[in-house]
């Protein structure tokens, strides 16, 4: 069987057309009057038209730091998007998102930790929280170091501390291959199975660095050791980006309007006159001795315009009747990007009820809810508790029980901060008939408050065998006037003993559940 090979192309010579090799070129170097984009708007100025561009997980990460840089400067000088940028952590973290620790002598050591928190000092546990959760919608991303300490450092016992770092640390394209095989994708190291491996980070901040630039290089760190704080634009993103990428555009448009606008009140302030000679019969200017001399005329003035001379105001350029709306409407559009509503930015409520304002933080309490359990919860507090519980255990500083398994004190419930009331009263009243018929439990109504319902069972039990020792008869504490006073004197103490034992039994039933 003979095979015929396939005929050689005859060469010919030809010009390009139109859709070939010049409209690639057009498309890669942007000429023939087509402009190449940048992926994020904010990281190109250029309001022309443009074709659209895609790109992978990762393949526009060389544009954040442009957008990362716009975000801060419109941070620092911009009063809404600061305000924008810090209703995110006000409402996510506020005070904090403390922990339920069914322990009482881990709680304790955890507390004293919690103050000490910070390797710089500057924060306590919480705090640490608030600061790291406004990194993250200013610059897209934060990092956390868990650092450990000597033995006699710390004041809790626990050698552990966090070192909060910005993201400049973790290099923008810094990507290769490693010397063990693995990739870094923009200074994250992955193995084989997308396992986290390493962090490239620069041991200083890169812009705080006074140094030859030669002499600081990204060094690696154990993933274990960095917590990693940001909202993935994509399943397999490994760099966070500032939230108001998409608006930062309309900031900058914003500005420009206020200014022009207080540009044309400035001139309106000014008072300006035109003024004619008096002319003769024969069309002449009329000069008759020394002309007048016009001076600026003072608020409330007046003054004596000499005979046939004519005088003039010029028409003054009217306010826009459209400024406020124009400005609710772009403000709205950055603050729902951020995920809020445009009165958290303006704080003026004027124009809207309580029915309205309650619909309205529905959404944003949501979005709200999702930030605290999918990023603060998940990519923080979790993994810092796990290292903590870890320090202490290793440290002496606590001991199990001898009943509890590891996932029993591994993984704890975190309460978020209370979200506070429109209607205090109607919300209470809700809560109680709700408790009231089943439809939910004091624990839930607690946590809605922001409280611990151990820590308030406890302080009642406190409150109430006081009253009964100093036969106070308050309302709230029916009979205590009657409790004999040995029998309340007793009576904190067994129901802290109650309380451990309730914990005990919980943990007991979550495990056969």
């Amino acid at each position: 069987m003979s095979v015929t090979s396939p005929a050689l192309p005859v060469k010919t010579t030809r010009k390009a057309r139109t859709g070939g090799v010049r409209s690639a070129l057009a498309d890669v170097f942007s000429i023939g009057g087509r402009i190449a984009r940048t992926f994020y708007k904010a990281a190109d100025r250029n309001i022309r038209k443009a074709p659209v561009k895609d790109a992978g997980p990762n393949g526009a990460n060389g544009e954040i730091e442009t957008v990362r840089a716009a975000s801060r400067y419109a941070f620092a000088n911009n009063g809404f998007y600061r305000q924008t940028i810090r209703q995110i952590p006000n409402n996510v973290v506020s005070y904090g998102i403390t922990p339920i620790i069914p322990y009482p002598d881990l709680k304790a050591t955890f507390n004293t930790w919690a103050e000490e928190a910070d390797a710089r000092g500057r924060f306590d546990f919480y705090g640490l929280q608030w600061h790291g959760c406004e990194q993250v919608a200013k610059d897209g991303e934060v990092l956390f170091r868990l650092r450990d300490r000597l033995d006699g450092d710390m004041l809790s016992g626990v050698p552990l501390q966090l070192q909060i770092m910005q993201a400049d640390h973790l290099p923008l394209g810094y990507t290769q291959q490693s010397p063990s095989g693995n990739w870094i994708v923009d200074g994250v190291e992955r193995n084989g199975i997308e396992r986290l491996v390493n962090y490239w980070l620069f041991p200083v901040h890169p812009k705080d660095w006074r140094g030859k630039d030669s002499a600081i290089l990204p060094l690696p760190v154990r993933a274990e050791d960095i917590l990693h704080l940001f909202i993935p634009e994509n399943p397999t993103s490994e760099r966070g980006v500032p939230w108001a990428a998409p608006v930062l555009d309309i900031l900058d448009i914003i500005t420009e309007y206020r200014h022009n606008e207080a540009g044309r009140k400035r001139h309106q302030s000014k008072f300006t006159v035109f003024y004619r000679k008096p002319i003769d019969e024969e069309g002449a200017a009329f000069a008759d001795g020394d002309e007048p001399k016009f001076q600026t005329v003072p608020a409330g003035g007046a003054v004596e315009v000499p005979e046939g001379y004519d005088v003039t105001f010029p028409d003054q350029p009217g306010t826009d009747t459209n400024f406020a709306d124009f400005n609710r409407i772009n403000l709205s559009e950055i603050a729902v990007c951020i995920g809020l509503c445009v009165e958290q930015i303006t704080l003026d409520f004027g124009n809207i009820n309580d029915r309205v304002y309650r619909a309205m933080m529905l959404e944003v309490g949501r979005f709200i809810l999702s930030i605290q359990h999918h990023m603060m919860v998940h990519q923080f507090c979790a993994p810092v508790w796990r290292r903590f519980v870890s320090a202490a255990i290793l440290a002496g500083k606590w001991t199990p029980p001898a009943d509890a398994k590891p996932e029993d004190y591994m993984r704890i419930e975190w309460m978020p901060p209370a979200r506070g009331h429109i209607h205090p009263l109607q919300e209470t009243t809700a809560f109680m008939l709700a408790v009231q018929n089943g439809f939910t439990s004091r624990a839930k109504v607690a946590a809605e408050y922001g409280y611990d319902i151990e820590e308030i069972d406890l302080q009642n039990a406190k409150d109430s065998a006081r009253a009964g020792i100093l036969r106070v008869n308050y309302p709230v504490y029916e009979g205590s006037s009657a409790m004999p006073a040995t029998e309340a004197s007793n009576t904190v103490q067994v129901l802290a003993q109650k309380a451990v034992m309730d914990a005990l039994l919980k943990m007991a039933e979550a495990e056969a559940d």
